[in-house]
């Protein structure tokens, strides 16, 4: 709207996108301010055809049309906490133990195993953990599927049998190899040892056959090359070469040649049964489930998708349309990368609808930065799919091969890495991981390559790309270790930012993972004294609001409030008070015998006002708490204290203002809670890749540019199908993605998740790199020898070291690739930022009310006096409506039908408006031959709005009329005087005010 609302009024040839517009609509510079504003005031006067609004929201409208179909009340309540809603759904599962003998069977059996295996007994968190898989839409794809299977208890219990037997047997058959591989050893004279590798051989491997938490134990590069070839079996310089050769005709070859068959077996029913007890119970989860959502009429949002799935495919979009309430004709869909496949599936049909009628749809959207696809995101409905769904014929792709944001030397160095680095993620996927085509990588960045623009290539200053890998010292312990290094060099590149004249707003740090993001801000929030620079930061997910001494006095003051036995939370307490106010510490106030004499006085305050706090609300206790214990006046910390006023705001919106809850909450809420900072302030930002998307920096700094490409040690779930051939089994079954897999029944789907977790990384870090326009300056571990390819910083450096295209290579000594020089220093006038002023204090409700005595209204002259108010309010709204005296009669019969109004009432009130309408002046402003607008609303510009009661509209001029009940006022005629201008304004026209108090009738004319 703001680009409609410049061209209209300017067109500037010279800019990029004022060419293409002309271009495109093959307008000069007049025709394209014409059409845009034709265009914004099409759009500003059919404002309902015009929808701006995320996917979710759409679709939330479209489920409300919808809600009677599926049992909802119209009013139900969208559940945002879906983690909340899964833990009541578990508490109530397991309150049921005792009433199914099936569950508590299946419940005792896994807990049992659980205490075997060494592990915990408390199967809630292992419920809850694969229990999330409910809402995610990897589960939903296979939802008919489970419940079916899920629905008959037998199926899961001869899943678990089969599961048991076959597990049984491969450890007999482990054990019964490991008997025969001894036997043949001794038969032959001979210890493991003798064998190549000595006491490092491959054959001591045989003595770990059958046993129960691993039948067969990991197969190593050695061993495969020994299979069929005795040379392998026997050092040269071995004095038992014959009995090694002896033994290995005997059989030992055999059996080494059955590890890996024996390995595979082991690892499918391994993965089965690592989720099989909570499988089990996969059918009370999601009946408890649907039981919550119908008695507390809510819709939880994972829902949405599904159901709109559903709804789309079984009926016809006009008819969805038509539910709806809206007849939109195009679709705009923006980042159509991150679209789920159950929101294509539900959008779809109203697209082809949409075609079917010749209209334009538009999808936007880079396969290259798809980095959600743990929210469901799925990039090959860009690269492939709706292609392949819509038809051909009905597309028109349009590839966009300029870039606008960065300087020449960042797109260079990326345009060059991009063309390098999916191939090197391919070679190892093909090599490691034994995927047949991992070509999906090239074809996603097939288009990789992007040109500068024009006004970039004339800046003096062409950009510059640093990459720095950092090797660690391990002669210094800690010290040397790579995050240590990085936290001491973090403060070093804001000085050299500074020094070159960028401010601190110009600076971004992108970060992996929540937890980098944090030790960055800690890192920068310390002490740095220095007269010359600046360190501020701001992030919305490394500020957590539990980290600071004011948010840790509170918690603990409240804490021992609600257990007023428990000292150790009163002298917390205490103690981040004191960090806070900078106040002495010693052992005293640990004491329990002893009370500091520096806080004996406010301790015994304290207590004395412990009864009075208890009886507060949670709001106000808390409000009282930063008050009495004095951390707000030090002025520091005033956003974490805001922030923990706004949580504490937040839980008693929803929730019972009680203690104990909250402090139940806040302890599992609050890894949740951080700073909330409004945009503007010149600071540094910290933020993940994933919430950088869609935004850019001058400079981008990524001080961990390392990470694990494809991490099994998650424990992510994927479900897969599965089929036994001997006893007809079939199931959709959850596993643990582990590496163990590769070997596995479910190798491919290991496979599957490898490529796309290749993928991810590769947008991650393209997401990252094209973020920035100046500058990109990133550290990394240097890794001198590597056993694994599975980390991005060892691509990057192989990649760097063998020398990008023309862009050079990394250098050996300092380990610094660099392409482009720094830019002159060129440091602006410092400007000090002003704080906004805001009100931090708190009042109590009892200074801000006051008791009003109504002793007079309740006399027989105030009852009348209220009586007439509440007249003059009824004659108000009937003038609203009304043009002439006969109309106003008519509402004022509305009212009485209603129920509004007795009869007597009724005569009363049209006593009233006969009477004023008796009045000459008064019944003019009733005349059905003159234009007359009743409540006209009159946009100002922001948005506001000005509304006179009544505006006459004459050949020569306007009057406007302003009806008021109660006494008289000097802001009315101020009011009116407004009125005026504004009317004066747009009608070009003399204009005349008047007052009229409907109780009196008294009309008082305003003069401008």
């Amino acid at each position: 709207m703001d680009v409609l609302s410049r061209l209209s009024q300017q067109v500037d040839e010279a800019e990029f996108m004022d060419q293409e517009l002309m271009k495109f609509l093959q307008v000069d510079a007049e025709g394209l301010k014409h059409k845009a504003k034709a265009t914004l005031t099409a759009i500003l006067h059919d404002y309902s055809h015009f929808s701006v609004s995320t996917i979710d929201s759409f679709f939330q409208k479209v489920v409300r049309a919808f809600a009677r179909e599926i049992d909802l009340n119209a009013k139900f309540e969208v559940e945002l906490d879906q983690d909340g809603v899964l833990e009541r759904v578990v508490d109530r599962v397991v309150m049921q133990v005792m009433d199914d003998e099936f569950l508590h069977k299946w419940l005792v059996d896994y807990a049992t195993e659980q205490i075997q295996n060494g592990k915990s007994w408390d199967i809630r968190r292992n419920i809850q953990g694969l229990g999330k898989q409910i809402f995610q839409e990897n589960f939903k794809q296979h939802a008919g599927e489970i419940k079916s299977f899920l629905s008959e208890k037998e199926n899961v219990d001869q899943l678990q049998k089969l599961v048991k037997s076959r597990r049984d047997g491969l450890i007999k058959i482990g054990k019964d190899l490991k008997q025969q591989a001894n036997e043949i050893r001794i038969a032959n004279g001979l210890e493991w040892t003798d064998f190549s590798g000595s006491s490092n051989s491959f054959a001591k491997k045989f003595d770990q056959l059958g046993d129960r938490n691993k039948v067969v134990p990991d197969i190593t590069k050695t061993m495969v090359e020994a299979i069929d070839n005795p040379g392998k079996w026997y050092a040269k310089s071995s004095k038992k070469i014959n009995e090694i050769e002896s033994a290995f005709q005997s059989g030992l070859n055999d059996i080494l040649r059955q590890f890996e068959p024996l390995l595979f077996q082991w690892n499918t029913i391994s993965a089965i049964s690592r989720n099989i007890y909570v499988y089990g119970v996969f059918r009370n989860l999601l009946d408890d489930l649907s039981l919550i959502k119908s008695e507390e009429n809510m819709l939880l949002i994972s829902d949405a998708n599904e159901f709109l799935k559903e709804i789309t495919y079984e009926n016809d979009a006009p008819f969805i349309y038509e539910k709806v309430g809206n007849q939109y004709q195009h679709f705009l869909i923006d980042e159509f990368q991150d679209t789920s496949g159950f929101q294509w599936a539900s959008f779809k049909p109203l697209l082809e609808n949409s075609l079917s009628f010749g209209h334009r749809n538009l999808l936007v959207g880079d396969v290259k930065q798809s980095i959600y696809r743990w929210r469901g995101g799925e990039m090959k409905l860009l690269l492939e799919r709706v292609e392949e769904e819509i038809g051909a014929h009905l597309i028109k792709t349009e590839n966009l091969d300029t870039n606008y944001r960065s300087l020449p030397r960042i797109i260079e160095f990326n345009n060059a890495l991009f063309e390098t680095l999916p191939t090197s993620f391919e070679r190892v996927l093909s090599d490691t991981y034994g995927v047949d085509d991992p070509s999906i990588l090239s074809k996603a960045y097939a288009d990789v390559k992007q040109k500068v623009s024009s006004k970039k290539k004339q800046s003096n200053f062409q950009g510059m790309v640093r990459m720095e890998f950092l090797e660690e010292n391990k002669e210094l312990e800690e010290d040397g270790k790579f995050d240590k290094q990085v936290l001491e060099k973090i403060p070093e590149q804001v000085r050299k930012l500074q020094d070159l004249g960028y401010q601190l707003k110009d600076i971004a740090f992108l970060v992996r993972t929540k937890s980098e993001g944090e030790q960055i801000a800690d890192c920068l929030m310390l002490d740095v004294t220095s007269d010359q620079y600046r360190y501020d930061v701001l992030s919305d997910e490394s500020m957590y609001l539990h980290k600071v001494a004011s948010v840790k006095a509170l918690v603990a003051a409240l804490s021992y409030l609600y257990q007023p036995d428990d000292e150790v939370q009163f002298k917390t307490m205490w103690y981040y008070r004191a960090v806070l106010l900078d106040q002495k510490v010693d052992h005293k106030l640990f004491s329990l015998d002893q009370i500091d004499e520096d806080f004996a006085k406010e301790i015994e305050l304290f207590k004395a006002q412990e009864q009075v706090l208890l009886q507060l609300s949670l709001l106000e206790m808390t409000e009282e708490l930063i008050r009495i214990l004095r951390i707000q006046e030090t002025g520091l910390e005033k956003a974490y204290i805001s922030g923990f006023r706004e949580a504490v705001f937040d839980f008693i919106s929803k929730n019972r203002s009680d203690l104990g809850a909250f402090l139940d909450w806040w302890q599992d809420n609050k890894q949740k809670r951080t700073v909330k900072i409004p945009e503007g302030h010149d600071a540094m930002r910290i933020l993940t890749i994933h919430k950088s998307k869609g935004l850019q920096f001058k400079v981008v700094l990524m001080p961990f540019l390392k990470w694990t490409i494809f991490d099994s040690t998650k424990d992510n779930i994927v479900w897969a199908p599965f089929k036994d051939s001997d006893t007809g089994i079939q199931a959709i079954i959850p596993l643990k993605l582990q590496s163990s897999l590769a070997q596995s029944l479910f190798a491919e789907t290991y496979g599957e998740e490898g490529i796309l977790a290749y993928l991810d990384s590769l947008n991650m870090i393209y997401v990252a790199l094209t973020r920035a326009e100046e500058v990109f300056w990133s550290l990394s571990p240097y890794k001198g020898s590597f056993n694994s390819q599975n980390y991005l910083e060892i691509h990057l450096q192989q990649i760097l070291e063998g020398g990008i295209q023309n862009l050079g290579t990394l250098e050996q000594e300092s380990k610094i690739f660099q392409w482009g020089d720094w830019p002159e220093s060129n440091i602006p006038d410092q400007t000090v930022f002003q704080t906004p002023p805001l009100r931090w204090t708190y009042k109590k409700w009892q200074e801000l009310l006051e008791v009003k005595q109504y002793a007079v209204d309740f006399s027989a002259e105030g009852m009348e006096q209220r009586k007439k108010r509440n007249f003059g309010l009824l004659v108000h709204e009937i003038l609203e409506k009304s043009n002439t005296l006969a109309q106003a009669k008519l509402e004022l019969e509305s009212l009485y039908f209603e129920g509004r109004l007795s009869s007597e009432e009724k005569e009363e009130v049209l006593s009233q408006l006969q009477a004023l309408f008796e009045n000459p002046l008064f019944a003019s402003w009733f005349d059905p031959a003159q234009d007359s607008l009743n409540e006209q609303g009159i946009l100002l510009p922001g948005g506001k709005q000005k509304r006179p009661d009544r505006i006459l509209l004459h050949q020569r001029e306007a009057v406007v009329v302003d009806f008021k009940t109660g006494e008289e006022r000097d802001s009315y005629s101020k009011q009116v005087k407004e009125y005026m201008e504004l009317v004066k304004s747009l009608t070009a026209k003399p204009c005349k005010g008047y007052l009229c108090y409907l109780e009196t009738g008294k009309i008082e004319e305003v003069h401008a």
